[in-house]
């Protein structure tokens, strides 16, 4: 008899969002209207546009995080990132193929088959598959530093590497005047950064307590991401602005997700010092 994995429906339609969100960014992003070039005559169309991608790093964000949630307690497989390999390759070059020898589309980057097949079977530009390839071969590594660290040096982990891979590359890229400074000197890529992911969707699903499985104040945190969108897309009203803001918005997103996750912490400590600065002296009390 095969045993059926149980699903839930609310964490599969919040997958089914975040791709929905990822789509969003895709169609503001490569889509044919020419946001590359600020037009007064088109500045309502503009800052939508803008709006529109702050949807991208969002609905990626969103779906590693709901991956790592259940892989930080699974034991590893090595089947799981060869299966992605596989359905990538499957797909991209089915369609590659299709394109290029059936219907004899011109492709506008031309490609030796040398260039598709090394140094890895991969197609180019897929750096959300390398990514998450990479972090699925460094589960078991990743879930032996979970399981090795007590709750208190976990969170110490999560929030210096906020501060190294969020605040410090804002910073980077807004005051970028510092000689011979990127963000690579601070480790920052997208499969790191994927791995910070893991840490707190394995801090969530160990030590969730009732702010954290708070519908109120996920709602608060949800509210306060999407207007940090509206008015940072509100403000580009000049070239130089949309830019910046465009050129930090990917950031910006994933700084808004995690300071909504050290926002709920710092709720669980407050509620945790009044219990003791309260609760525990009352009892103190009714022993005397």
């Amino acid at each position: 008899m095969i045993k059926k994995s149980n699903r839930n429906s609310s964490i599969e339609l919040l997958r089914i969002l975040s791709m929905f969100a990822i789509v969003i960014h895709h169609y503001a992003y490569h889509s044919t209207f020419n946001w590359g070039v600020y037009n007064t005559l088109y500045e309502g169309a503009l800052k939508v546009n803008l709006f529109l991608h702050f949807f991208g790093k969002l609905g990626v964000d969103i779906f590693v995080i709901i991956g790592a949630y259940f892989l930080c307690e699974k034991k590893f497989n090595f089947k799981r990132p060869i299966n992605l390999i596989l359905t990538t390759m499957f797909y991209s070059f089915g369609i590659y193929i299709f394109l290029a020898y059936v219907l004899r589309v011109k492709l506008l980057i031309p490609i030796s088959l040398k260039g598709i097949l090394l140094p890895f079977p991969l197609p180019s530009g897929y750096w959300f598959v390398y990514s998450y390839v990479v972090m699925l071969f460094a589960m078991p590594f990743l879930n032996i530093i979970i399981n090795s660290l007590e709750r208190a040096k976990l969170l110490m982990l999560i929030s210096g590497l906020i501060i190294l891979w969020s605040f410090l590359v804002i910073g980077c890229i807004v005051f970028n005047d510092k000689p011979g400074t990127s963000i690579d000197d601070f480790g920052y890529t997208s499969t790191t950064f994927f791995f910070l992911l893991y840490f707190i969707a394995a801090y969530v699903r160990k030590y969730s307590g009732k702010i954290l499985n708070s519908k109120k104040y996920t709602a608060i945190g949800f509210v306060v991401g999407l207007l940090l969108a509206v008015v940072c897309s509100y403000l580009a009203d000049s070239q130089k602005l949309f830019n910046g803001i465009l050129d930090t918005f990917d950031k910006m997103v994933r700084l808004s997700l995690q300071h909504q996750f050290l926002y709920f912490l710092f709720l669980e400590i407050a509620i945790l010092v009044i219990k003791l600065l309260i609760i525990l002296p009352a009892q103190c009390l009714v022993f005397i």
